[in-house]
């Protein structure tokens, strides 16, 4: 090892180092920063992994994030289909009330013009009831009474094809297919 040299310039001390040693410290320091970069380019690599992960992980969700937008776009008319359908529903039901309605007092009717029976037996019967109470009234053998206003297919000499019931049947069914409500 040298020894270390000082000189004195404009009344300052200067410390002179060897080259040698010099030399000896730039390698040193050139190592130093060689391992240094190497850290440096080992963590930039590590980083960039990283960041190349959290990329693709964003781009995955941007994609989902699209189809799921799209998804809810094409669901924004739902609200007024189920409107549309509610309102087509509501109109059916009252179509179909109505028509029960009706057929429940024709049938009433029917069965009070036929078999001669009162009002207040009939009235209130759901057309469930007037049914079987019709199938009770032939089980039990109760013939309907004839005339009466009805064309039992005398006078014309021509019988009369078919009956009260199924003449209320077609008439039914007419206004059921002109309504649209065929089944």
């Amino acid at each position: 090892m040298a020894t270390d040299l000082v000189m004195t310039v404009d009344g300052k001390e200067i410390k002179v180092v060897p080259e040698s040693d010099l030399i000896a410290a730039k390698r040193g320091l050139e190592s130093k920063v060689d391992e240094l970069k190497t850290q440096y380019d080992g963590l930039l690599s590590e980083s960039k992994k990283t960041a190349d992960g959290h990329y693709q992980n964003l781009l995955k969700e941007k994609s989902s994030s699209e189809e799921l937008m799209k998804k809810v776009k094409d669901l924004e008319p739902l609200p007024t289909k189920v409107q549309e359908l509610t309102t087509l529903f509501e109109n059916t039901y009252k179509a179909h009330t109505d028509l029960l309605g009706q057929h429940t007092d024709l049938k009433r009717n029917y069965l009070k013009e036929l078999y001669a029976l009162p009002d207040d037996k009939l009235a209130g019967k759901s057309i469930e009831d007037l049914s079987i109470l019709e199938t009770g009234l032939k089980a039990a053998g109760i013939k309907p009474r004839t005339g009466g206003g009805y064309d039992m297919g005398s006078g014309s000499g021509a019988a009369v094809t078919k009956t009260g019931v199924d003449l209320c049947a077609d008439e039914l069914a007419a206004v059921k297919k002109s309504m649209g409500l065929t089944n």
